[in-house]
Order: C-alpha cells, then structure tokens, then sequence
C-alpha cells in the first residue's frame, strides 16, 4: 500500500535562523490516522501550519517536503496548498448531528 501523505525533513526558523522545529518527517498510509500530541509550546501549531505552506509572523519554512497524493504542498505556496489540502483526503471533514 503506498503512502498517501508524506512529510520529510521539515525545518521551520526564525528569520535568523535558529530552529523551531526541525528534522520533522511522517508518513500517512491510506485509511490511516495521525496525531500530533507534545506539550504546550512544542511546535504542534507550528507543524500545522508549516504543512499548509504558512509559518507565524517572524518565522520561515527553511527546507522540507510534504507530499499528498504526489503533489509537494510545500512547494506550492501557501494560497494553492491551503486550496490543495482542502480538496485532498489529507483533510477529512466530518459532522455530527447535533444533540
């Protein structure tokens, strides 16, 4: 079964660049399920947003690939990414009927 979703060597640093995470990499079968769980200030949010081609103000997106489906997000840009992600089974929306 190949992998859906593929993230590799992800380096995300301020803009004179000391790491805030780094060497981050993941792979994501189909029909699978990944969390991202670590303490308050630990990267998670930065992650998120690095995969949709976004970093905070202050912070770059040094180096890294992530692919879905075959396409490198982060090579996209932010604005296709975002759109790409969207439309992709990286993100699956689900609602809930209300009680």
């Amino acid at each position: 079964m190949s992998e859906t979703v593929n993230l590799r060597d992800l380096r995300v640093e301020t803009r004179k660049g000391l790491p805030i995470v780094e060497e981050i990499g993941f792979s994501i079968a189909p029909g699978k399920v990944l969390g991202l769980v670590g303490e308050s200030g630990s990267g998670k949010s930065t992650i998120g947003k690095a995969l949709l081609g976004y970093a905070a103000p202050g912070l770059r997106i040094a180096r890294g690939s992530f692919n879905v489906e075959g396409t490198d997000l982060l090579a996209l840009g932010a604005k296709h990414a975002a759109g790409r992600a969207g439309r992709s089974s990286l993100m699956s929306h689900r609602t809930h009927p209300a009680p």
